[in-house]
């Protein structure tokens, strides 16, 4: 889809991701609405790669484990 740059498959997410960010209008920037679509795809297409790889036992494409402020360590735990 990317590579044929079917961005309009991706348009329900970036409408849903605008209306939650309350961006209603696009007028005269379709272009940078087309490049969202096609960042939506290519992460997709990501996700489904390491998806995929995770299926197989290769777990070697997953991010770095993130640790919020308010999250405990586990030494604190007890």
């Amino acid at each position: 889809m990317l590579a044929d740059n079917q961005w309009p498959a991706a348009s329900a997410i970036a409408d849903r991701l605008l209306a939650d960010a309350g961006i209603e209008h696009w007028e005269g920037e379709e272009a940078a609405y087309r490049d969202l679509c096609r960042m939506i795809l290519r992460a997709s297409a990501q996700a489904a790669e390491i998806h995929l790889a995770r299926l197989k036992g290769d777990y070697s494409a997953a991010p770095p484990i993130r640790r919020s402020s308010r999250s405990r360590s586990p030494s604190s735990c007890g």
